[in-house]
């Protein structure tokens, strides 16, 4: 599990949530997103929200390149949200990798970036987009964009000062095994006493 954020200070939004990942197979580097859940603020409220799986968009699924997205890896799988409401017709090609090492100065998603879903609505605030400005290699900025305005025409779309992180959450086996290391040392030192 890792805890999740970007935005706030100077951005018009921020975001904060708790997303599982695994090890993306083939895809050195990557993780999947496999779930995940938080809050989105905005100047119109504050949104419960989830990660939109690749296989949840009411759209296609199947591998990036598939899609025109050339810059994918080869074995990286998308999915699309077709026509979110208010829209104006537009899709969402989404892939729910991060890179939890990138460099700094570089961003975690890729340029398909994650899908937020706010199931109570209102429609015009139902789903988020947040990703790269750029293609695999990471750099920033990344960008938000409410799905209420259509991307290919400007849309509602703002570069983030504050970019989406991620920070891994201690296990419970990392916590075990940090305490029977110091438990270990403690015996050690009262056998040389």
């Amino acid at each position: 599990m890792c805890d999740s954020a970007f935005g706030g200070g100077s951005d018009p939004v921020s975001g904060y949530g708790t997303l599982t990942a695994i090890a993306a197979p083939g895809i050195p580097g990557a993780d999947e997103i496999t779930g995940g859940s938080g809050t989105v603020t905005d100047s119109a409220g504050t949104y419960q929200v989830t990660i939109l799986s690749v296989f949840q968009g009411g759209g296609t699924y199947g591998l990036c390149s598939s899609f025109g997205e050339a810059w994918a890896p080869a074995t990286a799988n998308c999915g699309t949200l077709h026509e979110p409401p208010l829209s104006n017709g537009a899709n969402f090609t989404y892939g729910d990798l991060i890179y939890p090492n990138a460099l700094p100065g570089s961003s975690v998603l890729d340029a398909n970036g994650i899908v937020l879903y706010n199931a109570a609505g209102p429609p015009a605030n139902e789903f988020f987009e947040v990703w790269s400005a750029a293609n695999s290699g990471n750099p920033l900025p990344d960008n938000f964009q409410w799905a209420d305005m259509d991307p290919y025409a400007g849309g509602n779309n703002v570069n983030l000062a504050n970019p989406f992180t991620v920070t891994p959450e201690p296990g419970f086996y990392g916590a075990l095994a940090l305490g029977l290391s110091g438990l270990v040392t403690l015996v050690r030192r009262r056998k040389r006493a």
